[in-house]
């Protein structure tokens, strides 16, 4: 069965567009094409490969199909259309088994076409619009969890969890359907999952009352109360106790970071020339969340990152490059964690987000951090580092860097039973034998 389909779009990441596919794949078929074969066919070469692997995208599917349906302009096409939905319940169990060879995830797919509600399930895709969410969608995806219709499941996925925590963690948010907002990202983070074999909504709505959402919730709303009192960086070091006891819960952690991030570029928030006097104790709190929750080091280095590339208009040239060496520290911290990734971040960035001196001096850091033997992560993200800083003309043969890189590349890796050659393809062997012949045999 075949997979692959030129649109890979989900009705969670853009609704409108996800729904005028499905209306174009609809207006392809002929009115004329009842046969059921004709129609199998057609489900699987166009449906199927939305659905396979993205229940929300089943589900809207329905929904359009239920739509058309009450069309009274496509009265005639209501049996063909019945087919098409019967159809796509039949071959989508097939599939996914066959895609994910999960049966699990297959028996929660059967589960939500016998009990999904449309009207629930576009107010879901709803909760992925915008901050400002329709408080209508709020209230009926939250009655939802409440009448056990909605399984955690529905809701644990990136784009409505970012979507909740954007609506809610902001300076100044408005307090309407707060509460309900707070609940239904509390049970989206924490809910325990129910077996699929489980179909029985009191069951779920027994769920909606475990002790895990019931602490989740509560922890946000004492985040959100501390962070409203916020309205500056000496007002965040006041309730800084509190804040550190929220973001034990990793759903916490990224509110904090989401609020902290749309309040620090405000002037009237922080004025960032003291930055390079004091380090605010908001940052350490980051590196205590980095420490706390590893899975949660992308977002936290995405954030960096962004502090690299911003422009501070209100400082000066000179003011900008020392904020940036000061941030190093708390940059490092993600390589001594483990998280290497960030090593190949840097090296792709350019001079004009990344001054060669604020590299070169990541660099050293690093290499005075690290002590051999390298992990081969580690060691060709420091490879591409040091590309990087030769592409941009440093001085890496001067005293004392020039002894430091010497060892590194000494200690890099060779081919053997320790690291066998397919550790790294035949181009990274080269560079890595190039930057051996030049900082060690000449």
């Amino acid at each position: 069965m075949n997979f692959s389909s030129n649109y890979n779009g989900s009705a969670t990441e853009d609704w409108d567009a996800f729904r005028q596919h499905v209306l174009q794949l609809f207006q392809g078929l002929s009115a004329s094409q009842q046969n059921d074969s004709t129609i199998a066919d057609w489900v699987q070469s166009n449906l199927i490969p939305l659905c396979a692997t993205n229940p929300h995208n089943y589900l809207m599917i329905m929904t359009i199909l239920t739509n058309l349906s009450q069309d009274p302009q496509l009265h005639s096409r209501g049996h063909q259309l019945k087919r098409i939905a019967q159809e796509l319940e039949h071959q989508l169990l097939p599939a996914v088994a066959l895609h994910s060879g999960n049966a699990e995830n297959a028996k929660y797919l059967n589960d939500s076409i016998k009990y999904a509600d449309t009207d629930l399930m576009e107010s879901l895709v709803g909760l992925t619009k915008d901050k400002s969410l329709s408080s209508g969608d709020v209230l009926k995806v939250y009655k939802g969890i409440e009448n056990g219709d909605l399984d955690v499941r529905h809701l644990r996925t990136p784009n409505i969890m970012d979507s909740l925590i954007r609506a809610i963690f902001y300076p100044h948010r408005p307090a309407t359907t707060l509460d309900e907002k707070l609940w239904v990202l509390a049970y989206a983070a924490s809910a325990p999952l129910i077996s699929s074999n489980t179909t029985n909504t009191a069951t779920r709505r027994e769920n909606v009352k475990s002790p895990e959402v019931i602490e989740t919730h509560e922890t946000l709303k004492q985040l959100d109360a501390l962070l409203q009192r916020v309205t500056s960086m000496i007002g965040m070091e006041a309730v800084i106790e509190g804040l550190l006891s929220c973001i034990k819960l990793p759903v916490a952690s990224l509110c904090f970071l989401h609020y902290f991030q749309t309040s620090l570029l405000n002037p009237d928030f922080y004025e960032w020339s003291r930055f390079r006097e004091e380090t605010p104790q908001a940052f350490h709190l980051l590196d205590e969340i980095a420490i706390l929750h590893p899975l949660l080091h992308p977002q936290l280095v995405s954030f960096y990152v962004s502090l690299l590339t911003t422009s501070f208009t209100n400082l000066s040239p000179v003011m900008v490059l020392e904020v940036k060496h000061a941030l190093i520290p708390f940059l490092v911290t993600f390589v001594k964690l483990g998280y290497f990734p960030l090593l190949a971040r840097l090296a792709e960035m350019g001079e004009a987000d990344l001054e060669t001196s604020v590299l070169q001096e990541m660099f050293e850091n690093i290499l005075d951090m690290v002590v051999p033997p390298y992990p081969t992560a580690f060691a060709w993200g420091m490879v591409k580092l040091l590309v990087a800083l030769e592409q941009r003309g440093a001085e890496l043969r001067e005293h004392p860097l020039a002894d430091k890189v010497r060892t590194f590349a000494s200690k890099l890796p060779s081919p053997s039973p320790e690291c066998p050659f397919e550790t790294f393809t035949q181009a990274e062997w080269s560079e890595i034998e190039r930057i051996q012949t030049t900082y060690i045999r000449t």
